[in-house]
């Protein structure tokens, strides 16, 4: 039987005092470690008191620790190592020899363990610890002074290990995951969406949590009590996706044995309602509104999201003079959190060049006329540089939503809850698809336009390609002339009232 397991199995059967036995028995051993490590009463003392205190959790948690008193000679030794690491550097300006403190003995001490003590930390012993680093120090002394050899010491090692990384947080693992997993293998816009899933809802519901306590049952609630707080359905999903990945990452890395996150539903990650095209109309109607306020630029980003199908935030904002050609606007970046990046959103999609509609060809003629641009970004901030995500999160709550509800297109959904819009700039988008789609382009070429798969287009639009099924093919520069023609008529009997 193993040195310790009856002291631990008498612990586990015998409750607390015979708990308390084991780690007095233990204690000893520990010091004599920390304090060769160390040299310091004081600090090997909190050494040895964190590592009781790490064996008396483990064991609490019902850890299977074959040797206690491997487990003890362990963490202690980790303890000091890392303690020399940053007590090196606070011994960086003292210019003399560095000597243990002295240990005051009682007349009840074993003399056998004193002699033992001082010969162990004789001078010449002293030299050659203070010029060996904290692992070598460690190695020397578990193997020269304790009797330790090389395989028990790795076996050691390799239990503890593996009950510290499941002891670690949550939150921990979530920024080892972060920095580097995360951060050097996924696309800027997948971590501006993971971000704030990570921060709002996992570190914050779950970063207290030891990673080795995470369990499918723990998940499902952390699903149920994020809906009950009203989070939305893509906000869940996203959450579910991101923890997944990093307790992914957790098992890669040893952490733990398995995801507890697989075994959990999550919300469906398809559209459940579906998606509301605006019509020329209502397009016309929101430029009118950003007109009458002098925001040409506003009205000009309507119109290449509307009626050329760009995605928003990221495409528009990355456009550059030199994208607007005679006959298309070329796709080749995105704005990414104020950061311009080169590629498409669908990986390895190639850059794509959207043929111009007229109407949309002319704003931004007039608007590069207007401003006298040329080159650069063709939506700068005042300082010249691409816009930040913060700076859209403002355009959209001071220009886009006033606009919206002075042109009175607000869905009825945000009618009833009482929001300034419930139109994202992001929906003028269909807008484009639905123009095209009445125009007669076909679907692939349709996706090729719009920057993805033609399965995605028709899952997306097979609604509304029902319903413009019969009608008679309008180009899409047609339903945008007919849509500002009625807008000045309106204009015009308004202003003879």
């Amino acid at each position: 039987m193993a040195p310790g397991a009856p002291e631990l199995a008498a612990g586990v059967r015998g409750g607390v005092t015979d708990r308390e036995r084991l780690l007095d028995e233990l204690r000893p051993a520990a010091f004599a470690i920390a304090y060769r490590m160390l040299g310091s009463v004081s600090e090997a003392e909190d050494i040895v008191q964190e590592a009781l205190l790490r064996l008396h959790r483990a064991l609490e948690d019902g850890q299977q620790i074959q040797s206690p008193r491997a487990f003890v000679a362990t963490v202690t030794t980790r303890l000091a190592i890392n303690e020399l690491h940053s007590a090196r550097a606070r011994r960086e300006q003292y210019a003399g020899e560095w000597l243990p403190e002295p240990i005051i003995t009682d007349s009840s001490d074993d003399p056998a363990q004193h002699a033992e003590m001082v010969d162990s930390l004789s001078l010449a012993m002293l030299v050659l610890l203070e010029r060996l680093s904290p692992e070598q120090r460690a190695v020397l002394l578990l193997h020269d002074v304790f009797d330790y050899d090389y395989v028990q010491r790795r076996k050691q090692l390799g239990e503890l290990a593996t009950w510290e990384k499941r002891n670690h947080t949550v939150r921990e693992l979530g920024r080892e995951w972060w920095a580097n997993y995360a951060v050097p293998n996924l696309a800027e816009w997948t971590l501006t969406g993971y971000e704030p899933m990570l921060v709002k809802h996992i570190e914050r519901r779950l970063g207290g949590l030891r990673v080795g306590e995470v369990s499918p049952e723990i998940v499902a609630d952390f699903r149920r009590r994020l809906e009950a707080a009203g989070v939305g359905r893509h906000s869940v999903r996203l959450s579910l996706v991101v923890l997944q990945a990093m307790l992914k990452q957790a098992v890669a890395w040893g952490w733990v044995p398995t995801n507890p996150v697989k075994a959990v539903r999550k919300p469906s990650g398809k559209r459940e309602r579906a998606v509301v095209c605006l019509a020329p109309s209502q397009v016309e109607a929101i430029r009118a509104a950003l007109l009458a306020k002098e925001r040409l630029y506003a009205a000009t980003l309507v119109s290449l999201v509307a009626y050329q199908g760009l995605r928003v935030p990221e495409e528009v904002l990355a456009l550059e003079g030199e994208h607007v050609r005679a006959k298309t606007l070329l796709v080749e970046q995105r704005n990414i959190a104020g950061t311009i990046v080169a590629g498409q959103k669908v990986r390895g999609f190639h850059p794509r060049a959207v043929d111009w509609v007229e109407p949309a060809r002319r704003d931004v003629t007039e608007y590069l006329l207007a401003l006298g641009l040329r080159s650069g970004p063709l939506f700068p901030r005042a300082d010249g540089e691409p816009w930040k995500l913060h700076d859209y999160k403002n355009w959209c709550r001071r220009v886009w939503h006033p606009a919206v509800k002075e042109a009175k297109t607000e869905s009825a959904k945000a009618s009833s809850k009482g929001k300034s819009s419930g139109i994202p700039p992001y929906d003028l988008r269909h807008a484009f698809a639905s123009l095209q789609i009445r125009a007669g382009l076909s679907i692939p070429e349709l996706a090729e336009q719009m920057g993805h798969s033609p399965q995605m287009t028709l899952a997306t639009y097979a609604h509304v390609i029902r319903e413009l099924k019969g009608l008679p093919r309008v180009s899409a520069e047609d339903q945008i002339e007919q849509a500002r023609e009625a807008r000045g008529r309106q204009v015009d009997v308004s202003a003879h009232r």
